[in-house]
């Protein structure tokens, strides 16, 4: 019984885990097309 509530516990740390590195990687891809934006304003301004 205990490993069963230790192991339902590890499968819920490690789906925490899983999300957090999905937003973590969409994160990242709103900043490099946000930077990708402004390099291409900047280029015009010049």
């Amino acid at each position: 019984m205990f490993d069963r509530i230790r192991t339902l516990h590890q499968e819920a740390e490690s789906q925490r885990l899983v999300s957090h590195v999905q937003r973590l990687r969409k994160a990242r891809r709103r900043v490099e097309r946000a930077s990708t934006r402004l390099h291409q304003v900047l280029a015009r301004l010049a």
